[in-house]
């Protein structure tokens, strides 16, 4: 969080998904229906940067009738374990 850009890059990101569900939201005719919205943070080898900025975007503070799931493809079950923990926090 101390470099400038990793933080304009999280505030896009923060952006541009509250914008996509309010586009979503906006849209007649969804009744009931939930609202999906899948957000995919990639990085070379998906265990550094895009693990920390998948988790930092988790700890933004969203709407609370927003249901979080994140979810890490390719790290250990030790690590997810570990992380679920300090967001817990």
């Amino acid at each position: 969080m101390q470099e400038p850009r990793y933080c304009a890059l999280l505030e896009a990101a923060e952006a541009d998904i509250r914008g996509a569900m309010k586009t979503v939201a906006g849209k007649e005719d969804r009744g009931d229906e939930d609202i999906t919205l899948r957000v995919g943070c990639l990085c070379g080898s998906g265990h550094h940067r895009s693990v920390a900025f998948s988790e930092q975007l988790a700890m933004v503070e969203w709407p609370r009738d927003w249901q979080l799931e994140l979810t890490h493809r390719d790290v250990t079950l030790d690590v997810k374990r570990r992380k679920a923990i300090e967001r817990r926090k």
